[in-house]
């Protein structure tokens, strides 16, 4: 699998990926834990910025022309 992913295709073949290979049960565990804090956290902020956004009026733009 490691093979896999580190052929894979990436812009101007850069490939700028480092891989860790986590064996340690209690490690994954911990790691699983921190991701789903991060996602918590990372909706705790869509969630108030969803509530705040009317204080900010939004105002359509065309640059383009």
């Amino acid at each position: 699998m490691l093979d896999a992913a580190r052929f894979a295709q990436s812009g101007g073949n850069a490939q700028p990926w480092e891989f860790i290979v986590v064996k340690d049960k209690e490690t994954k565990n911990r790691i699983v834990e921190l991701v789903a804090e991060a996602h918590r956290y990372n909706n705790f902020i869509l969630n108030l910025r969803k509530r705040t956004m009317p204080l900010y009026p939004y105002k359509k733009t065309d640059r383009g022309k």
